[in-house]
């Protein structure tokens, strides 16, 4: 048999079932935390907001286990424009050791500039041997912001130098900020290997937001794209809001996209019917270009309260922070095809446990059905429960990998008070492809309180990201405030891009 990334999964998926069967409580942990670091650039010296850096998605090269890079989003002073966020990528040749920013920016000289969300993927390149790294994200041409649009580049050189910026045309990202994804298809044994994918909301005539997902089969030179519909709408709630798009490729070539739907009563409003994640499947024919789209499933229902809904989280002036509908993770079983999502739910009534708590959905049957686990009540603070939120979620060789944030529950109406509701990073592993987890453990000690970044819009970042590198281990990136100081601080609204590495036992 080849023995491909496949194969090997095959084989210790066998050996762990096996494993398991003896004496599955006295399994050990098959990841273990090898360090956390920071990995930003120096804007410790810079006022707010230039001193943020946050919103880091991690993509792995992909036959080279020790280049790893990171995108993420800063604020950086801009002339003849009032844009000044912009994304900047951090990249590693030495396993995460050092780190140094990429000289290029995939936006130079075309008159735009990046608005939210960017987004990056890491697969093989047009020749043999060869990687290409994907950058993605909404651009606008400055103010007032009106024209929101897909932006792809690609590099073949770590970010040094990037390809003509591709723009896509007639679809109109959401006001607020677009929220793109993009992916490669890296599997030796796909059809579509080497297919790239990126997907984008977007406005058709200013109403609903659509989801169109592009497809390149010429390595981000030319794109194709296709339309995914809504899930059915309940009886009374016409309008859907959809956002938080996720790409993920499978064995057999397909590729799975989940969003998530709030249903409506109107564009304008009114009561809400739905808050719900969607998955559909879609078929790229790379040798003709042409697309199938699948059914659009429901994936899982959410609560419908003030929190979900974009409200305060207890204890805090943060506005932003647990809406589940922005971060959930997403992946594919490249073994045995099983999809598996992360999603995060937000409970104001309860009173025996976590308000907010992490659930794990497994499908075998391509999105048609689902199976649920959730996440172990995360370690206490200070005698607090934490409400769990912000998953990110990978597949590795008889693992399932979630990194997850920690926000400590506080009494509902407590106001906000410095310490109180603070924030750590954890993670957690299941051994059984998804069925059971362990209990959550903190990466590291140091916590953040929430209000140092209270100025700060959507905090530290709305989502996060977790990839498995070349030879099997999980790198986990994420933004954090933990060095941050209340106003009147220099240091008011610090945050900075930490990188987690997990590896099997030695």
């Amino acid at each position: 048999m080849r023995w491909t990334r496949r194969a090997a999964l095959l084989a210790a998926g066998t050996l762990l079932a096996t494993l398991t069967a003896v004496a599955p409580a006295a399994a050990a942990w098959p990841l273990v935390r090898d360090w956390e670091r920071d990995i930003s650039p120096d804007t410790a010296s810079l006022a707010f907001p230039y001193n943020r850096a946050f919103d880091p998605i991690v993509a792995t090269h992909p036959t080279d286990p020790d280049r790893i890079a990171v995108v993420y989003h800063r604020y950086r002073t801009s002339s003849g424009s009032c844009a000044s966020l912009a994304t900047g990528l951090r990249v590693t040749r030495d396993g995460g050791r050092t780190w140094r920013e990429a000289g290029g920016l995939p936006w130079a000289g075309t008159g735009r500039a990046p608005n939210w969300h960017g987004t990056l993927a890491w697969g093989p390149g047009p020749t043999p041997g060869s990687a290409r790294l994907y950058w993605a994200d909404t651009t606008v041409p400055g103010c007032p912001f009106s024209s929101h649009r897909l932006s792809v580049a690609w590099s073949d050189d770590e970010g040094a130098t990037w390809s003509p910026l591709w723009l896509a045309g007639g679809a109109t990202a959401t006001p607020d900020g677009g929220f793109p994804d993009i992916t490669v298809d890296t599997d030796p044994d796909s059809p579509n290997r080497g297919v790239v994918y990126a997907t984008i909301n977007w406005f058709p005539s200013g109403a609903e937001p659509h989801l169109r997902v592009y497809a390149s089969r010429d390595f981000g030179v030319t794109w194709t794209f296709t339309e995914v519909p809504k899930l059915a709408a309940p009886s009374g709630y016409p309008f859907a809001y959809r956002i938080g798009y996720r790409l993920a490729t499978a064995p057999d070539g397909s590729l799975y996209v989940t969003f998530h739907q709030s249903d409506r009563q109107s564009a304008s409003g009114g009561r809400f019917g739905r808050e719900a994640f969607g998955i559909a499947r879609l078929r790229y024919d790379r040798d003709v270009s042409t697309w199938t789209v699948g059914r659009q499933r429901l994936v899982r229902r959410l609560e419908i309260n003030s929190a979900v809904l974009g409200g305060e989280a207890p204890g805090s002036t943060d506005d932003s922070r647990l809406r589940p509908r922005w971060t959930h993770g997403l992946d594919v079983d490249p073994a045995t095809g099983r999809i598996l999502v992360a999603v995060a739910d937000y409970d104001l009534t309860t009173s025996s446990r976590p308000r907010g708590r992490v659930f794990v959905g497994r499908s075998n049957d391509k999105g048609r059905t689902w199976r649920w686990s959730t996440v172990p009540a995360l370690p206490r603070v200070d005698g607090r429960r934490q409400s769990a939120h912000k998953p990110t979620l990978v597949v590795g060789d008889g693992f399932v990998f979630v990194g997850l944030h920690g926000l400590v529950d506080v009494p509902i109406g407590t106001r906000p008070k410095a310490g109180l509701a603070t924030v750590g990073d954890l993670w957690t592993v299941s051994t059984d492809r998804g069925a059971t987890f362990r209990a959550p453990k903190a990466i590291a000690a140091e916590r953040w309180d929430l209000e140092t970044l209270a100025r700060a819009g959507n905090r530290a970042g709305l989502r996060d990201r977790a990839a498995l590198t070349a030879d099997g281990r999980v790198v986990y990136a994420y933004a954090d405030g933990r060095l941050a100081q209340r106003a009147p601080s220099a240091l008011e609204g610090f945050s900075t891009l930490r990188l987690a590495r997990f590896s099997p036992p030695s």
